[in-house]
This record gives C-alpha cells, structure tokens and sequence, in this order.
C-alpha cells in the first residue's frame, strides 16, 4: 500500500490500519446490496482485511483499503464529485483507494456511496460490493478521525 502514498507525493501522516475481520464479509447473504444466491463463495481476496486514513499535505485524504495481496499497479478514475477519485487494482479491479483532495470537505457517506454504487463492474462486481459495505460500516469512524486530524487533537 505503500505504492499508493508515493503515487499521492508521499508525506503521508496518520497510517494506522484499522484490521477488518474479513469473515464478517464473506457471506453474499451478510453484504448489503449483494443479492447472489445464500451458497454464492465471495473469495478472500476480494474481502478487505483493514482499512486507514492517510493525510497528505499535497492531496488531502486518502482512504485505503488493504487486501491479502496488494502488489498490483493502482490507476485512478475520476467521478461525478468533484475532487474525489477512486483508486482500482489494474487486473484486478478492486476498489484500492478513495482520494479526497486537499480542496474539498471530508465527504458524507450518502454522496461517495451514491457514486461507488455506479463503479462496480462485471469485472469485479462482487468486490465494489464488499468494499462498499466495509466503508459505510466504517466511515463515521474515518471521519471521526478527520475532525481530529483538522483539530490537532
């Protein structure tokens, strides 16, 4: 994940991972928005196991998920909000990394999930799904994390 900050100018502050407990995603049945059969297997490597706030001085926040294997090149793409990009694995097309530019207020969850919920594709659609779920169970603590960061707390 490392790669991510550098591709952001590096100077990051604040990489603490918070740790997922993946098995609390594996299960189509237990992801919101994920209508599959109950017996559908969701792979491991599309289940994030943490998940951490980055803040740089160049690019504002960055959110970043990790994954069993993250060794893949990150590209970008920009979105319908202005200022926020989302960072998806080359081959893989996991959902990586969420940009806030330094510009922008820390988004609401209703905007950045009305967004991420048109970025699955056919390609991976079950991981969009999965990594959605992760973020809105865990944004009020990353922006929790925000205040702190603009308070000095």
């Amino acid at each position: 994940m490392e790669k991510i900050a550098e591709a952001h100018g590096g100077g990051a502050v604040r990489g603490t991972w918070t740790d997922i407990d993946p098995t609390r995603y594996d299960e189509a049945h237990e992801v919101q928005g994920l209508e599959l059969d109950p017996g559908y297997f969701i792979s491991p490597y599309d289940v994030p196991d943490g998940v951490r706030l980055l803040f740089t001085a160049n690019r504002g926040y960055l959110i970043e998920l990790r994954y069993l294997t993250d060794q893949e090149k990150i590209e970008f793409t920009g979105t319908e909000l202005p200022g926020i990009h989302f960072g998806l694995g080359r081959h893989s097309n996991r959902l990586v990394s969420l940009e806030v530019a330094a510009t922008n207020e820390f988004p609401e969850w209703e905007k950045v999930d009305s967004v991420l919920s048109k970025l699955a594709s056919p390609r991976n659609f079950t991981n969009h799904f999965v990594a959605r779920s992760v973020l809105r169970d865990y944004w009020s603590r990353l922006a929790e994390q925000v205040r702190e960061l603009e308070t000095g707390q």
